[in-house]
């Protein structure tokens, strides 16, 4: 009997750990876009502020909801290990500064560009450590898999979510110094090592509806521009001034939102999987 209800309580736990990692990876979604939204208000200049900052406010209640949906799993849990406790206790404390730091980007006073993207990436990286966390504890072979994979496709999303506001600062700036080229090489890097992680454990099925998403005209754009920046990093030379390309700042965004939102929905679907195994 013991055996068996010590069984229950693992496989319980393994669930719950799924729903937590499926709370933080629609999460991490949120506050990437308000992150991108952020970075428009505070490289702005001229008369498209006022837009952008009613952009950025129209972000809170979604980053709210899936925040809301996260906390309450996350009150849920016990009896976890310590690292993982600290992790999430650390993450509280970073959700909890988030409405000052919303109301200073909004004012555009008190805050620079780079201390908000420092703070929302620590906290995304929280969120997506919080995945890879999970499945490690999650114990049964084929359900910890499907956390994997997911995880994977999370921090592939976030490596392409800071090639996005790099670009977009460099277009607001008009500037793409040395610093951020690095930023920028080390983002592409750690998306392959994020796609090699979700190949190396997504069933066949999986790899099929990753490529079946991430095929096709959706994505034309996105890959244009992409590669006129790549070939721009590749040529390793930094404009320090008037840094031009021939998209602006918004077709850049939208053409890097979709490619988020196709890489959440491949997300949201093994999420679902995963609840289902």
């Amino acid at each position: 009997v013991m055996g068996h209800v010590e069984t229950y309580t693992n496989a319980d736990r393994a669930r719950t750990l799924s729903q937590l990692s499926r709370d933080a990876g629609r999460l991490v979604h949120e506050l990437q876009n308000e992150r991108a939204a952020a970075t428009l208000v505070l490289s702005a200049s001229g008369g498209g502020v006022d837009g952008y900052v009613e952009a950025y406010r129209r972000q809170f209640p979604l980053t709210d909801e899936a925040q809301a949906s996260y906390t309450v799993r996350r009150s849920g849990l016990v009896d976890l290990p310590p690292t993982l406790t600290a992790l999430l206790r650390r993450i509280d404390g970073q959700l909890s500064e988030l409405p000052a730091l919303r109301n200073k980007v909004a004012a555009r006073e008190g805050v620079s560009l780079t201390h908000t993207a420092f703070s929302y990436r620590v906290v995304i990286a929280n969120l997506i450590a919080v995945r890879e966390s999970s499945a490690q504890l999650a114990g049964e072979t084929s359900l910890s898999d499907r956390m994997r994979a997911a995880a994977a496709v999370s921090a592939m999303k976030e490596a392409l979510s800071q090639q996005r506001v790099i670009v977009l600062r460099a277009l607001g700036e008009r500037s793409l110094p040395q610093a951020r080229v690095r930023e920028f090489v080390e983002a592409i890097a750690a998306h392959e090592q994020a796609l090699q992680s979700f190949l190396l454990v997504a069933t066949p099925g999986e790899r099929s509806f990753y490529d079946l998403k991430l095929s096709g005209d959706d994505l034309r754009l996105a890959r244009k521009y992409q590669g006129t920046v790549e070939s721009i990093i590749n040529s390793g030379i930094a404009v320090d001034r008037n840094f031009r390309l021939e998209f602006t700042q918004e077709q850049w965004d939208s053409a890097q939102r979709e490619h988020a939102n196709l890489l959440r929905e491949v997300e949201a679907e093994l999420d679902n999987r995963m609840e289902a195994t």
